[in-house]
């Protein structure tokens, strides 16, 4: 991935992961995120390509199509595909589903309004 530094990439597979993680709501992001894919040590560009990858997973788990990702930043979709392209190792990846309780967590963290 052209935007992420092979320290960067090597951060990020290194982390293990953890099928027993619980995932937060991150109000930033507007999205869940688990402890296990946002390693300490990014550098700064490496956090920005997470954070919109996160984004992006974010609007998959919300079920918005990708023509609508857009809303500013074209970038996420284009940074969501070449993480997929590339054979990135990172464990937001594994998640693209979400159960029932990570479900109601996000319909919780979001609002009344929300439709998932």
């Amino acid at each position: 991935m052209s935007l992420l530094s092979d320290a960067d990439r090597d951060l990020l597979a290194a982390v293990a992961f953890d099928p027993d993680a619980e995932p937060a709501f991150n109000e930033i992001t507007w999205c869940l995120v688990w402890p296990d894919e946002v390693p300490d040590g990014l550098s700064r560009e490496g956090y920005r390509v997470v954070r919109d990858l996160l984004v992006a997973r974010g609007f998959i788990h919300r079920g918005i199509p990708v023509e609508a990702w857009d809303e500013g930043y074209l970038d996420r979709w284009e940074r969501w595909d070449e993480a997929l392209a590339s054979g990135l190792r990172w464990n937001g990846l594994r998640r693209l589903g979400l159960t029932t309780a990570q479900r109601g967590l996000l319909r919780r963290s979001l609002g009344s309004e929300a439709e998932l």
